[in-house]
């Protein structure tokens, strides 16, 4: 979608970072911009070696597609997969509510939501809508390191979209196993907090999120996204 692609570069100008447009039903990319970007066109021609050479060692590294090859923690919008994998595992339902004072303490620590003065009482909707940390850290003890990390991958974390592009990296989805294998050392209940909201070891690619948040557009189909269609 041309006109699509040119209003997301225009959002994109002198900001890093990317957005990708895709069609929740079939997994079709309507637009998709990184920035910075660069003109390939100067790879053309021997009389723009300065400038390929800028591009080759530019430190914004425009060369690089964010949608696809740049990982993130990912922030609030994993508050989805916590939210749904409480649910399909049980151990919460959508009245299961949650007091917010704005803050929560677990042993020694307090860790604060973002709304100082807090949320109050909440049930699960309330809590998304409110993105509410402290909500979502109790429930993401109920759900358990494991299980967030079990149905962050149904949903695709962690793992390569297929897309039609090179250059696509996996990101990270943590584990009480991988924290064992990779790191030596044992999962702390404080890392399950800051995983349930996003944060932590997890890193996840745009085009990983864009893929998620389409199985609830599209009630409950994991897409493979693509550019050509033939």
């Amino acid at each position: 979608d041309l006109e699509l692609q040119k209003f997301c570069d225009g959002l994109l100008e002198d900001k890093r970072g990317a957005i990708i447009a895709v069609d929740p039903q079939t997994g079709a990319i309507l637009a998709m911009a990184s920035s910075p970007s660069y003109d390939p066109n100067v790879f053309i021609s021997r009389k723009d070696a300065d400038k390929i050479n800028g591009i080759l060692n530019d430190r914004e590294y425009p060369m690089m597609n964010r949608a696809i090859a740049g990982a993130y923690p990912p922030g609030s919008v994993f508050k989805l997969i916590v939210a749904l994998a409480s649910l399909e595992t049980g151990v919460a339902t959508e009245n299961t509510t949650f007091s917010c004072s704005g803050s929560f303490t677990l042993g020694r620590r307090v860790f604060h939501c973002w709304k100082e003065e807090g949320h109050g009482v909440q049930a699960l909707k309330e809590g998304l809508k409110n993105s509410c940390n402290v909500y979502f850290w109790q429930l993401g003890l109920l759900v358990g390191v494991d299980n967030i990390a079990k149905y962050a991958g149904k949903l695709g974390i962690g793992s390569l979209s297929g897309v039609d592009l090179p250059g696509e990296v996996a990101g990270l989805l943590p584990s009480r196993e991988w924290k064992k294998k990779n790191l030596k050392e044992t999962w702390y209940k404080g890392e399950t907090l800051n995983y349930a909201v996003g944060q932590g070891y997890l890193l996840c690619t745009p085009i990983q999120i864009v893929r998620m948040v389409s199985v609830f557009a599209n009630k409950g189909s994991l897409v493979q996204p693509y550019l050509v269609e033939k």
